[in-house]
């Protein structure tokens, strides 16, 4: 007799009996695979949809039904709808119910090239720090904008008062919303490039005022082109180009400062300094100990040390020729 009432969750998410007589189990949809959006077909999952992980999608190998070519189209038009390039990444990120932070998205937003594409949103939500994390995490965190919509005529907003920080770092002159974009934008920089001087510290400033234009710009093609490409030399060529991402790569220091900041960004410094959590993780210590230093100090040392697995004693080797 069927059970009566909704299922329960581990019901819910017990694979089905079909995929239990596939022999991968993970394998359950099969090619030609159809977007639900296009109506396109497509030989192969993998490069074509976006994998996502969620439960809802684990009978369709864990990638989202749509393609990546129509998603990132919608997410196109959602930019034009809202006018918000954060809530339009949230409301793409609630579809494939990926995980997403300020973080991500304040890189995403903050992208030299000014480039933002869902790819690179859902290439750093699957990085290893948010494994198994889902938009549901993005909600329980408090990262995911709530946008309430109050029509009310006789209830007037109550006005918003400028940050003193911004006035201090920017001047006057500015709204609450154009100081909070400058402020996180300022904070961005200088987490990207804590060591500066005087003349770093005012260029970081310009780029602020620089990426707040690009961005009321975003409407006006022309005008965001020039900002952009404005934002993009001065990384290049002004006062912070022998730091960070920007260093010219000839210069030790410089390109020692490269690669920090890139591991940064993958990989905060407090986590891999934690040596107990990463020690010989892959086993590149106990390989090198055993197949190159062994052997280099045997030939210089003239000694025998033999390697404890793959070896045999000499009293081994005469029991196997008897």
């Amino acid at each position: 007799m069927p059970k009566k009432g909704p299922l329960t969750a581990e019901e819910l998410f017990e694979p089905p009996e079909f995929t239990k007589k596939q022999k991968d189990p993970d394998v359950v949809m099969q090619g030609p695979y159809h977007c639900h959006c296009t109506y396109k077909d497509f030989p192969e999952q993998k490069g074509n949809f976006f994998q996502v992980g969620g439960e809802l999608f684990a009978a369709n190998n864990g990638y989202f039904p749509v393609s990546k070519q129509a998603i990132e189209g919608y997410f196109q038009h959602l930019v034009q709808q809202t006018g918000d390039q954060r809530i339009a990444l949230h409301r793409v990120a609630q579809y494939l119910d990926l995980y997403v932070n300020d973080e991500i998205i304040d890189m995403l937003l903050s992208a030299p090239d000014g480039v933002i594409t869902v790819g690179k949103m859902a290439s750093r939500a699957r990085m290893k720090k948010y494994i198994g994390k889902t938009y549901l995490d993005t909600m329980l965190e408090g990262n995911s904008p709530i946008v309430e919509l109050n029509h009310k005529e006789d209830e007037e907003p109550e006005e918003e008062k400028p940050d003193p920080r911004g006035e201090e770092l920017f001047g006057l002159g500015y709204n609450p919303r154009e100081y909070k974009i400058l402020l996180k934008h300022y904070d961005m920089l200088k987490k990207q490039y804590p060591n500066v001087d005087h003349l770093q510290e005012t260029a970081i400033r310009d780029q602020c005022t620089t990426k707040l234009m690009q961005i009321e710009a975003r409407n006006d093609p022309d005008t965001y082109a020039k900002m952009t490409k404005l934002y993009q030399e001065a990384l290049r060529n002004g006062p912070l180009s022998t730091l960070g991402d920007n260093a010219d790569m000839t210069d030790e220091k410089a390109c020692f400062g490269v690669w920090r900041a890139q591991i940064e960004q993958y990989c905060p410094a407090d986590i891999y300094l934690n040596e107990k959590l990463y020690d010989d993780v892959d086993s590149l210590k106990e390989y090198f100990e055993r197949f190159i230093l062994r052997p280099i100090i045997n030939f210089f040392s003239g000694r025998r040390k033999l390697d404890d697995e793959y070896s045999l004693t000499p009293e081994e080797m005469s029991d196997g020729q008897q």
